[in-house]
């Protein structure tokens, strides 16, 4: 089914965690913030049937400045604001995505995983700690 957006939940427990948020790729942890304090944030994502409303892909957007109108994938902690960038392609080629994962690695990605259509630039770029991609599928 395709997806026509991904809401930022924020917690402060790993108990609040949404039973249909993003899951990490290989069983690692699903919030944006592991290994960085802040708050607990996921990723959820919500279908749709109409393949017009559909998103084609996705960015991130590293900034110094907060953007009151986007939630801050780093809610809570020192640094650069984060944000995901949704991308809607009125170009009647552009595939829908249809599913979404994340992927933490220790390293850099050189590869993309098989089976996956496209994935944003490291989420955690700037910060150390585990890579972290968000991999999507198209139609």
């Amino acid at each position: 089914m395709p997806l026509p957006g991904l809401q930022v939940v924020y917690g402060t427990e790993p108990s609040q965690a949404p039973k249909d948020r993003i899951l990490e790729h290989s069983n690692q942890s699903d919030s944006i913030n592991n290994q960085f304090g802040g708050s607990y944030v996921w990723l959820v994502p919500a279908f749709t049937t109409d393949a017009s409303q559909a998103l084609t892909g996705f960015n991130i957007a590293i900034q110094p400045d907060a953007d009151p109108s986007l939630k801050n994938l780093a809610d809570g902690t020192q640094g650069d604001f984060r944000y995901l960038i949704l991308d809607q392609s009125l170009m009647p080629e552009a595939e829908p995505v249809t599913d979404v994962v994340l992927l933490r690695l220790g390293s850099e990605m050189t590869d993309r995983p098989a089976k996956w259509d496209g994935n944003t630039g490291n989420i955690n770029k700037g910060r150390g700690g585990t890579y972290l991609y968000l991999l999507w599928k198209t139609a």
